[in-house]
C-alpha cells in the first residue's frame, strides 16, 4: 500500500508559481490536496546600477568569495553578467546556501566550494570561514542580517546589494480568495516576505497549521504576527514535507 500520510489534508503553497513545483510534487506525493497560492512576487530592483556595478567588481576580480542565498539572486546575477557582455570567468570562490541554489549555479557551470550542511546564512558563513576579504553578496533588498552579521563577526568587507524584490502579492493573485476565506488546512511559508503578506490578507488563523521552511522564515512569521507551529529541520521542500508529516502524525495520536 502507497502511504499517503497526508491524504485530505489541504496544503496551500505560497511561493511564487515558477518555484513551486518542487514542494508542490512533494506534497502530492504525500497525498495532499494542494492549493498553489503565490503570496508574493518576484520583481527587479529599484536600480540595477548597484548590481551591475558589484558585478563589474566581480569580473575584474575584487572579490574572495560570492554567497549566494537563493535561486533568484543565480539568476539575476547571471542575468547581469549577460547584460554586461560578460560570460562566467570569475576568479572567485561561490557559497551557495541550500542544495537548490547550488544546482541552478551548477547547471550554469558555475562550481560551487561551500554548501552548508544546514540550509542557513549563519552556517554559510561558518563553513566559509575566517577573513579577511571582500564578500560580495546579492540578495533580495531587505532580506535577513544574520548572515551580514555573521560575516562580518569572521572579518570579512561585505558588499550587500539588492539583486531582487520580494513584493506583496494582490487580492487579484490566482489563489488569494481562498486564502482570504482559509480554505486550508496547513500553509506553507517559504521566506519572511511571504509571511508578512500572509498576515496582511488573513489574519489571525486559528485552526490552520503554519509551517515555515527553516528559522528565518519562522522568525519574520512571529514577527508579522503568526503562530509557528512547523519549523523544518532541513530547509529544503522535503524537509518541509517532512515536518509536516510528522506533525500531522503527532496530532493524531
Amino acid at each position: 500500500m502507497i502511504d499517503r500520510p497526508l491524504g485530505g489534508i489541504r496544503v496551500a503553497v505560497t511561493r511564487p508559481e515558477h518555484q513551486a513545483q518542487p514542494l508542490v510534487a512533494e506534497l502530492k506525493a504525500a497525498g495532499a490536496d494542494v492549493l498553489v497560492a503565490p503570496l508574493i512576487v518576484i520583481a527587479d530592483p529599484e536600480s540595477f546600477e548597484p548590481l551591475d556595478a558589484a558585478v563589474q567588481r566581480l569580473v575584474e576580480g575584487h572579490y574572495h568569495w560570492v554567497v549566494f542565498t537563493s535561486v533568484n539572486s543565480v539568476l539575476k546575477v547571471l542575468t547581469r553578467l549577460g547584460a554586461l557582455g560578460s560570460t562566467w570567468q570569475i576568479r572567485a570562490d561561490i557559497a551557495a546556501v541550500g542544495p537548490a541554489t547550488a544546482d541552478v549555479l551548477q547547471s550554469h557551470q558555475v562550481p560551487v566550494r561551500v554548501i552548508p550542511q544546514r540550509s542557513t546564512g549563519v552556517e554559510a558563513a561558518a563553513a566559509i570561514g575566517p577573513g579577511p576579504g571582500a564578500v560580495l553578496l546579492p540578495r533580495v533588498e531587505g532580506g535577513p542580517r544574520d548572515i551580514v552579521e555573521a560575516l562580518a563577526a569572521l572579518g570579512w568587507d561585505i558588499d550587500e546589494v539588492p539583486a531582487y524584490r520580494n513584493l506583496p502579492a494582490g487580492p487579484e493573485s490566482p489563489g488569494i480568495d481562498r486564502i482570504i476565506a482559509g480554505e486550508f488546512d496547513v500553509i506553507t511559508l517559504t521566506s519572511a516576505s511571504a509571511a508578512r503578506s500572509l498576515a496582511a490578507f488573513a489574519q489571525p488563523l486559528p485552526d490552520a497549521v503554519v509551517a515555515c521552511i527553516g528559522p528565518s522564515t519562522a522568525v519574520g512569521a512571529r514577527a508579522a504576527g503568526l503562530r509557528v507551529d512547523v519549523v523544518a529541520d532541513e530547509h529544503t521542500a522535503p524537509g518541509l514535507v517532512n515536518a509536516i508529516i510528522d506533525h500531522v502524525r503527532g496530532m493524531a495520536r
